[in-house]
């Protein structure tokens, strides 16, 4: 069963109000139910944070943002306390591939704690990465990739359209910057959704 709603004590109901036996049975359903959407996302912080990124993403064009946000929360699934979120259906309706969101994640980062050494290392093939080595390193390593030239990704990619994309979004941004993944990921949408306007 799918809920499009939050009971989480915010706008449903006061907690306050109910028994302990009402409270705990409340508190049961909310970890049996499945959220979708919206209603998934559990932090407030976190919709103001994808609401101003898809606002910087489209600057100049307020009825874009609002969509890229719609499009956003609608279609996508988050987990953990939003340490997750699903994106798989987002993929197959813009046609984003799993490299190129490697790739955008990729370039959106800077070598870390001890990967610094391994991207001076090899900083030719570091600063030469293409949308090709991202394809290329995704069929070697099967999907995850941990850090590549010293570059952390810490993720897997799924192998083909139609599979979840499940984004592991805290353990990406503790070795970026808060929001990043949404950065990379709301870029990539817009840039395919104008794509997509330019070719009806």
């Amino acid at each position: 069963m799918q809920i499009n709603n939050v009971f989480d004590g915010s706008h449903i109901y006061e907690m306050n109000e109910y028994n302990d036996l009402n409270s705990y049975f409340i508190k049961f359903l909310n970890g049996k139910m499945i959220f979708v959407g919206e209603a998934s996302i559990r932090k407030l912080a976190t919709i103001d944070l994808i609401k101003s990124i898809c606002k910087n993403t489209s600057p100049d064009d307020n009825y874009t943002a609002n969509i890229l946000y719609s499009e956003f929360v609608r279609n996508s699934n988050h987990s953990c306390n939003d340490d997750y979120v699903e994106v798989g259906k987002l993929m197959d309706k813009y046609n984003i591939e799993s490299h190129e969101l490697f790739y955008i994640m990729y370039k959106a980062n800077a070598p870390f704690g001890a990967g610094v050494s391994s991207y001076l290392q090899n900083i030719d093939d570091a600063s030469k990465f293409t949308i090709d080595d991202a394809k290329k390193i995704l069929n070697e390593q099967k999907g995850y990739v941990d850090y590549i030239y010293g570059i952390p990704i810490k993720n897997t990619f799924r192998k083909s359209k139609g599979h979840e994309q499940m984004i592991r979004v805290k353990k990406y941004d503790d070795r970026t910057s808060y929001g990043n993944f949404y950065k990379c990921f709301l870029g990539l949408m817009h840039l395919k959704m104008k794509k997509i306007n330019l070719n009806k």
